[in-house]
């Protein structure tokens, strides 16, 4: 009887899409920063005053001059405060004790044109207290990066971030149209600036285009997107060329209806044609008016949406259905499957919205496994954090030759040694 001994490793990919825009100085004659404070209170996803692209000149607090410091009165929850983008660090005294916290602040979102939102990194318990700022300079640099994840490593040998990345990263003035690089059997990061639309992959030695993809997987370093390709078969030498386009604010909507005879919709959205098919919207919609079908149905959803509720229209009542995040490759955007629809009928889509929480690791249950040809074995995978607002697990093999894998179920197929 022959012996399978199985590596087993999980890897992973921070589920961000793209949503930011690149920072500005604003008018240099007469230039207005804005700062802001809001508070989540641990029981909803968001301050209850929640500030975006759209409101921040509203709600927020203007002013001609840079402010070293604001003084608030803090609620217990998550502090989260908009300043100018030359801010560089958030520090909390506390008024009550005389004493600077401890807790640290870090960049969520630089979607308000020349400012960056912070998000304290745990809850503060209320009081009296001052935000100080340090102001450092924007830096108006493009950054390229390339590493790879070469099947051993659940990311690059030295993995780029929103803190090291301009260290680690090449800095242009200009916008670099391509790079030379060494390719590995595996999987590659690319950092470029976030208006790179397409990443394509030209192979030096074949002397022609790749059919590899690549996808959007991380938007936390300012005005950059890290993007991740499909897994490369083999080594070489190659040049990846850059597409860039403009920076799209737009929330986009769409309703599509898998009928029972089709493995997709009619008119399937992803993300090269979302911005034709789907709806645009400049604010975010709270619900859809649609018709529903007997089948499936797919729902395009800004990437804030936690959880799609179907009203129907005809029975006045929620209906049961579930839905579940299934594609994550729209810049921004997710889209979601439903629980099968019995019948048709007139229905609305209501949507909620939190915070997005991004996976931080994969781990499975087992690190290794011996089987015989034919024997067969189930993997649990467990995804952290826990609330990570994506919690999908792709599965595959190193060579299905030696062993499959079905969502976690392992089976031998011959005598040798496969990576799951």
């Amino acid at each position: 009887m022959k012996t399978r001994i199985f590596s087993l490793f999980a890897a992973f990919a921070l589920l961000f899409s793209v949503s930011a825009v690149a920072r500005t100085n604003g008018d240099a004659d007469a230039p207005t920063y804005y700062y802001w404070y809001g508070i989540q209170d641990g029981t909803v996803a968001n301050p209850s005053s929640p500030i975006n692209a759209s409101n921040y000149t509203t709600l927020a607090e203007s002013s001609t001059t840079l402010k070293d410091s604001m003084t608030i009165a803090a609620e217990k929850g998550y502090a989260y405060v908009l300043v100018p983008n030359t801010v560089t660090e958030v520090k909390w005294f506390d008024l009550n004790m005389n004493m600077y916290s401890s807790m640290k602040f870090d960049v969520i979102d630089t979607s308000i044109p020349g400012h960056l939102v912070y998000k304290s990194e745990g809850p503060f318990y209320g009081g009296n207290v001052r935000l100080d700022f340090t102001y450092g300079e924007v830096d108006n640099n493009y950054y390229y990066y390339y590493g790879i994840q070469d099947g051993t490593l659940a990311n690059p040998s030295s993995p780029i971030n929103a803190s090291n990345y301009t260290t680690l990263a090449e800095s242009s003035s200009t916008l670099k149209e391509s790079m030379t690089i060494n390719t590995k059997k595996g999987w590659m990061y690319i950092l470029v600036p976030n208006t790179v639309t397409e990443i394509k992959l030209f192979d030096l030695n074949a002397n022609a285009y790749s059919t590899v993809h690549f996808n959007a997987v991380d938007t936390s370093i300012p005005g950059h997107v890290v993007y991740k390709s499909e897994s490369v078969a083999s080594s070489g030498n190659g040049r990846l060329d850059f597409t860039y386009g403009e920076v799209d604010n737009n929330y986009y909507y769409w309703y599509g209806i898998q009928d029972g005879t089709l493995a997709n919709p009619s008119s399937p959205i992803n993300a090269s044609n979302y911005t034709t098919l789907a709806e645009s919207s400049s604010t975010l919609k709270e619900s859809m008016t649609i018709n529903t079908k007997k089948g499936w149905m797919y729902i395009l959803v800004p990437n804030t949406v936690t959880e799609i509720k179907v009203f129907d229209l005809n029975a006045n009542a929620y209906s049961t259905v579930k839905f579940n995040v299934i594609d994550t490759s729209i810049p921004g955007h997710f889209v979601y499957k439903s629980g099968a629809v019995a019948s048709s009928g007139s229905g609305r889509l209501d949507f909620t919205y939190g915070e997005y929480i991004v996976v931080t690791g994969i781990t499975l249950d087992r690190t290794s496994v011996e089987l015989t040809e034919g024997e067969t074995t189930t993997l649990v995978a467990t995804v952290a954090p826990d609330d990570a607002t994506v919690k999908m697990v792709a599965w595959s093999t190193s060579d299905e030759a030696i062993a499959t894998v079905d969502n976690g179920v392992v089976t031998a197929v011959a005598a040798g040694t496969a990576t799951i």
